[in-house]
């Protein structure tokens, strides 16, 4: 009995150490899961560091408004360095073309000239009576020639006298070809007594005279001058005048 008892806490007391060993290896085991989960785990990644934000240009101003809503054109902007900005050329007023069939040279224009003036010399004024007194318009020919020379002599369109009270441009210009030029006695020393070296023929009107000659077909040419002589003449003699400035 007293044996017993002792050989009982003997084995009471292996069960506890046994317990205790037990308790132990549990708690090991606690440990080392633990820290097989802690390692697993994957860090956290820290969040990339932000680049500074670019700055941006100033904006330029807006146009300001003129006062009446009309909108102000916004300023140039400045010329590259080293570069200079194109200036835009003055235009210059350009020249009447030459004629078809003008001389070659200068020499030879003045004597054209020269002679076509002696043509017109050798008429009379009553040589252009047949065109004179036409009632209706004459052919677009007389009409351009005519013209022409009025151009040249600075003879001014006039309005006819009809007792209408609004003349057309044509019969404008063909009132003053019958009045300054056709029935006047001095027409043919005004065109003798013409200098075209004087420079006194405009540009503008040298431009008009030029297109009215240059125009002329060559069938026209021939009816102009079954129409009246005196007014081929004419046209020689505009065409010699023309000739001439060409080469100013």
């Amino acid at each position: 009995t007293r044996e017993q008892g002792e050989e009982l806490r003997a084995q009471i007391a292996r069960l506890e150490e046994l317990v205790a060993q037990l308790t132990a290896e549990n708690e090991k085991l606690k440990a080392g899961s633990n820290g097989e989960q802690v390692a697993s785990v994957p860090k956290a990644k820290s969040p990339p560091a932000r680049k500074p934000a670019a700055k941006r240009p100033p904006a330029s101003p807006a146009p300001k408004q003129a006062s009446k809503g009309t909108p102000v054109a916004a300023p140039a902007p400045p010329a590259a360095p080293g570069k200079s900005t194109p200036v835009a050329a003055a235009s210059t007023p350009q020249k009447p073309k030459a004629l078809a069939g003008r001389p070659k040279t200068a020499a030879a224009a003045q004597a054209a000239f020269e002679q076509k003036r002696a043509n017109i010399e050798g008429l009379d004024s009553g040589d252009f009576r047949h065109a004179a007194d036409r009632k209706d318009l004459p052919p677009e020919a007389t009409q351009w020639t005519l013209k022409a020379a009025c151009l040249v002599l600075n003879i001014e369109p006039e309005a006819p006298k009809t007792g209408r009270k609004a003349a057309s441009e044509q019969q404008m210009w063909w009132a003053a070809q019958q009045k300054q030029f056709l029935r006047d006695p001095s027409v043919i020393k005004k065109i003798v007594a013409y200098d075209p070296s004087d420079g006194s023929l405009s540009d503008d009107a040298r431009s008009e005279a030029s297109e009215l000659i240059g125009k002329l077909s060559k069938q026209q040419m021939a009816t102009l001058k079954a129409d009246s002589f005196a007014c081929f003449s004419v046209y020689e003699w505009v065409k010699a005048v023309l000739d001439i400035y060409s080469f100013a």
